[in-house]
């Protein structure tokens, strides 16, 4: 479907990739971000059930719910799980594991195959999939996270520590920092 829309796209702007890839490239990637809206934006990407072939949450099947859909730039159509917030931006519980191991966690399945348009045309330079692992309180940015490989097997164990450090005279931190932004 994705390939169908970026021919309409590219045919309402006169733009034909067969003789110029680059602009019909950068198009999509560049000004897709600013002059298309959201819906426009999910149909460059792959949605939930195209991309996800299986997803498990501690051994049980999850679905679209469990994730949110964002869009960036550079990666198109993301989904961020255990963000705290429904598909329709609403708010959702954390979910939260108790031991560690292969079936404590969440474990997916991707399809990150090429989006071609009817010429046969690649408009995604890289196969594979980005992954950022960060605080569901924070959105990443775009530089951190790594790559996992088409056609690969990829498993990742994440330990969360967190840093209490006392306040003066110990160190220069503040107990309370609502106040501190308020003061300097």
């Amino acid at each position: 479907y994705a390939g169908q829309f970026v021919d309409e796209l590219l045919a309402e702007r006169n733009i034909d990739p067969a003789d110029d890839y680059n602009t019909a490239f950068y198009y999509l990637q560049l000004n897709a971000f600013t002059q298309l809206n959201l819906t426009e934006k999910k149909k460059l990407g792959y949605s939930y059930d195209e991309f996800f072939l299986s997803c498990y949450f501690i051994s049980a099947q999850c679905n679209e719910y469990d994730f949110e859909w964002v869009y960036y730039f550079y990666y198109g159509n993301c989904f961020r799980f255990n963000s705290g917030r429904f598909t329709n931006g609403s708010l959702n519980k954390v979910k939260t594991i108790q031991q560690i191991g292969v079936f404590n966690g969440l474990t997916v399945e991707m399809y990150v195959g090429s989006i071609l348009n009817s010429s046969g045309i690649k408009f995604i330079q890289n196969t594979g999939a980005h992954i950022f692992i960060h605080n569901s309180s924070e959105y990443p940015l775009d530089v951190e996270g790594f790559e996992v490989s088409a056609g690969m097997e990829t498993s990742v164990a994440v330990k969360r520590l967190f840093n209490n450090k006392l306040s003066s005279p110990y160190s220069d931190c503040r107990q309370d920092t609502k106040k501190a932004l308020e003061t300097d």
